[in-house]
């Protein structure tokens, strides 16, 4: 079972990473983000959810 009840995000900096084909180039955002209990909430959310629960088979 996976637990994140521990699980913080304590800083969060954005990036722009462009298109090659139309010759956009990467930025790299010079601050840090503030952000409220709420949108932690809904980040926690967005990046934790590709993690699935454990699956155990049992082959005879």
């Amino acid at each position: 079972m996976l637990a994140y009840s521990d699980t913080k995000i304590q800083e969060v900096a954005l990036h722009f990473v462009g298109n090659s084909f139309h010759e956009e180039g990467l930025t790299l955002g010079n601050t840090k983000l503030a952000f409220t209990p709420e949108v932690e909430e809904h980040l926690l959310t967005y990046f934790l959810s590709s993690f699935k629960e454990n699956e155990f088979y049992r082959f005879h």
